[in-house]
């Protein structure tokens, strides 16, 4: 059989059958291609493509503006400082800050962090078809970071669905999706890589957080953590600074608790044990390392009734060490009607940290009175015209103060029957039980700030608890 030499023109016909088979080859190809597309899709849609089809376009991208008042006109020259000196300075509306939401219910709730709506004065949300709509704040809880919103108009969007962190595993995948740096609809992925983790900033511990390693970034504040299912199991909420791949979410059964607060009173309802502490000295070998200890129980509070005893020391409140009195009474801070708390301590005669649980219930309200009346050490009653007419006093609003215990708080201010508490924690006081409500949101704080009149000066004093 002769050999084709190298440079050898094909005859025509075997041009044609080369032909034929190359456009035979290509349409099969293509055909094929064709053919297998939808089940190549099918096996690229997998679960996390699935979650974030399905959940997306619950998540919002929220922009907070805040009124700023530019400032007064100022110049060297005084022809041109007189000419423009009665001109009022005007307001405008400055982005003050971008983060993420979730709408939660048909009712145009959206769940997001207190710090992306905080001092706003206008709230606009982006959806994922590019409407803006305008919110409100229904609720906010500075303490554990959240807030909800509620829309001022129809979203006609399903709700993301909330599922619980209760069970949450070690690593597990989780999606986080949100804004960050103004990009919206952001997706990224990760695990739980810890639970339950407590860590501290500045001067404040926070608790009970999910630790994940998916990207998280300025704008990802108050997007949804979601499972592989497709459900929230938290809030995003942090990074740690100068790390990469550590962020923390709230866990959404404690968001729930204070949403559903929220929702029904505009505030969350701070938690009682029925416990304080104070700093002292160790009692276990070093006496000169300070340590937190119970010092007052109430006989029926729930902590007594867990089985906690005056002189107890606090090792770890829900696995974070109390290694001062700021850790618990952030703690206390962070605590809603209903919430449990985990206390590890040491007792004398113990060979071992005993642990409790502790869960809270809402501040006795014959409590709040006794502390008004013993410890504040005062009596008030409500100011109205008549009264302010009666004791020839010049404010008509607050709470008048009508007796005076010596060695109570109020008299070691100087305070004299007379005054007018006129707010208290900058929340106006117009019935006693204003007065009440604003000791029991103090209470973790362990002081109120009083805005007190007498005569036509108004004072300003810091009054621990």
């Amino acid at each position: 059989m002769a050999r084709m030499r190298t440079g050898a023109v094909l005859a025509p016909h075997s041009r044609i059958l080369l032909t034929l088979s190359f456009v035979v080859a290509l349409c099969t190809g293509v055909g094929g291609a064709r053919a297998s597309a939808p089940v190549q899709d099918a096996a690229r849609r997998n679960a996390v493509v699935a979650v974030v089809e399905a959940t997306a376009p619950a998540v919002v991208s929220i922009t907070a503006q805040q009124m700023v008042q530019s400032a007064p006109f100022t110049s060297p020259y005084t022809m041109l400082q007189d000419f423009f000196q009665g001109m009022v300075p005007r307001k405008r509306l400055e982005r003050a800050s971008i983060g993420s939401g979730v709408i939660i219910d048909r009712e145009g709730h959206i769940l997001t962090n207190d710090h992306v709506v905080s001092g706003a004065s206008r709230i606009v949300v982006s959806l994922a078809d590019d409407r803006e709509v305008e919110c409100e704040v229904i609720g906010s809880d500075p303490d554990n970071d959240l807030a909800v919103l509620r829309a001022l108009e129809p979203l006609d969007v399903r709700p993301a669905p909330l599922g619980t962190s209760a069970d949450l595993m070690i690593g597990e995948t989780v999606i986080a999706i949100g804004n960050p740096f103004g990009l919206s609809h952001t997706v990224t992925t990760g695990v739980v890589s810890a639970v339950h983790r407590s860590f501290k900033v500045e001067d404040r511990t926070y608790r009970n957080f999910i630790q994940i390693d998916a990207a998280i970034n300025p704008g990802n504040s108050g997007g949804p953590l979601l499972n592989i299912l497709g459900q929230v199991v938290g809030i995003n909420t942090a990074i740690y600074g100068g790390a990469e791949g550590l962020g923390f979410a709230i866990p959404i059964d404690k968001a729930k608790r204070v949403v559903a607060d929220l929702i029904a009173f505009g505030t969350r309802l701070p938690g009682w044990i029925g416990m304080e502490v104070d700093e002292g000295y160790s009692h276990f070998g070093d006496r000169h390392r300070p340590e937190v200890v119970v010092t007052w129980l109430q006989a029926d509070g729930p902590a007594a009734g867990a089985g906690i005893e005056v002189g107890d020391r606090l090792l770890f409140l829900d696995r974070a060490r109390v290694d001062s009195i700021e850790v618990y009474e952030s703690a206390l801070r962070q605590l809603g009607v209903g919430d449990e708390l985990q206390l590890t301590v040491a007792r004398r005669g113990a060979d071992e940290p005993l642990s409790f649980q502790v869960k809270s219930v809402e501040f006795p309200i014959e409590l709040v009175r006794q502390i008004i009346s013993e410890r504040l050490g005062i009596k008030v009653v409500a100011l109205n015209s008549a009264i302010a007419a009666r004791y020839q006093l010049s404010a008509t609003e607050g709470l008048l103060i009508t007796e005076v215990r010596q060695g109570g708080r109020i008299a070691k201010i100087g305070g004299k029957p007379g005054d007018v508490i006129r707010k208290v924690n900058g929340v106006v006081t117009r019935s006693p039980g204003d007065l009440e409500t604003a000791v029991v949101r103090a209470w973790a704080r362990r002081s109120i700030v009083c805005l007190i009149q007498r005569g036509n000066v108004i004072y300003t004093v810091p009054v621990s608890l």
